[in-house]
């Protein structure tokens, strides 16, 4: 099985919420021998005037200090001294300059912070993040404030039928892997019929055919509420990160009516995967 991640992608802001996901894309970083981008974009001003030019000159300098304190620490720590670790400093609107990064530097896998409660609660209510989600061609690791990284022993994917959920769960059994974690593959429907059986039966048959992972456990749910039962899912069976494909726009099916509900979610990572994988 080869390598599934060779570049991981941390866009930060230098928030707390941003070094909190800092800690998951090191651990990563090490796990998969990958080197580590991090990456900061400066918004750029309208107004061009020198006095403009002097505040974008000061804040690229404490842009470069901040970066060289980062990489710093990171080289203290012995278990990440012979971490490979860059700095990347763009101009314009962070969600284009992560967007553009990800083909110039190879990334696999981008891991970004987010202030929400939990990931799925924080997708609902705008943010850079949710706009990489909804453009990004690799996989996007969104890190809830507060989560803990422990290694991903259970992890919970949410399948709709999608065509290209069999690429996204490569990746993922390759995830799975790495850590010999419990990949559960789940199917929520409002009801439960023999047409519904007979797509997940092959759903099992077709992910069996093509990935030789054996941890796998597969599970057809009853619901009209797909937030609360993977909620429910993860708290009582202590999965540590989510998964979900994105298509079209992430969550539609569910929609924003449900996003008091979301409060509920448990602060555990969620991965979304691109509904089509790069080219």
């Amino acid at each position: 099985m080869g390598k599934a991640i060779k570049n991981i992608l941390h866009p930060t802001d230098f928030s707390d919420n941003a070094k909190h996901a800092l800690s998951f894309a090191l651990k990563l970083a090490k796990e998969y021998d990958a080197s580590l981008h991090i990456m900061h974009s400066i918004e750029e001003p309208y107004d061009f005037t020198p006095v403009v030019e002097n505040i974008k000159q000061n804040v690229t300098r404490k842009v470069e200090k901040l970066f060289e304190e980062i990489t710093d620490q990171i080289k203290s720590q012995k278990e990440y001294e012979n971490l490979k670790v860059k700095t990347h400093l763009f101009e314009g609107r962070s969600v284009y300059s992560v967007i553009n990064a990800i083909p110039e530097y190879h990334i696999d896998m981008v891991v970004m912070g987010t202030q929400g409660r939990s990931a799925l609660e924080r997708m609902f209510f705008g943010s850079t993040t949710t706009e990489v989600v909804q453009q990004s061609e690799v996989p996007v690791l969104v890190i809830p404030m507060n989560s803990e990284f422990t290694g991903f022993k259970k992890i919970l994917f949410t399948s709709d039928y999608g065509p290209y959920d069999l690429n996204a769960l490569k990746f993922v059994s390759q995830l799975a892997s790495q850590y010999q974690a419990l990949l559960k593959i789940i199917h929520v429907t409002k009801k439960l019929d023999r047409k519904e059986d007979l797509l997940f039966r092959g759903l099992k048959d077709y992910v069996s055919e093509h990935i030789s992972y054996n941890k796998i456990k597969y599970e057809l749910m009853e619901s009209d509420d797909l937030l609360n039962t993977v909620n429910i899912e993860v708290n009582e069976h202590d999965f540590s990160l989510i998964v979900t494909v994105r298509y079209q726009n992430l969550f539609s099916v569910i929609g924003k009516k449900h996003s008091k509900k979301i409060s509920q979610a448990t602060m555990v990572p969620l991965l979304v995967m691109p509904g089509k994988p790069k080219s």
